[in-house]
């Protein structure tokens, strides 16, 4: 199921929300079992997101998908940023609390 811009379009809703889009769109270095197979090559991949999120300093990143939460939340700890990465359900609810 592709839905391409659905997640966009919602964040995009959330008044006083600034969002900010990786100046590269491309893979973070997961897909798959990439991120096992070729640790090297996927955490080279990795360190433009890194490099963009010390740049911006995001209080929140949000992917949906669950390979990326994963691998961009270890490069984070590896290179001692805390920002929360979350899926945007959990973002979404995050938000309703805070409101």
């Amino acid at each position: 199921l592709q839905m391409k811009g659905v997640t966009e379009k919602i964040l995009e809703a959330i008044p006083n929300l600034k969002i900010y889009y990786p100046t590269k769109t491309f893979c973070c270095g997961s897909a798959g079992t990439h991120m096992i197979t070729y640790p090297e090559k996927a955490a080279a991949l990795t360190e433009y997101i890194v490099n963009d999120i010390k740049k911006i300093k995001p209080r929140y990143i949000i992917s949906a998908n669950i390979g990326c939460l994963i691998h961009i939340r270890r490069a984070l700890k590896q290179n001692q940023i805390n920002v929360p990465i979350v899926h945007p359900v959990l973002f979404l609810d995050i938000m309703r609390i805070k409101s």
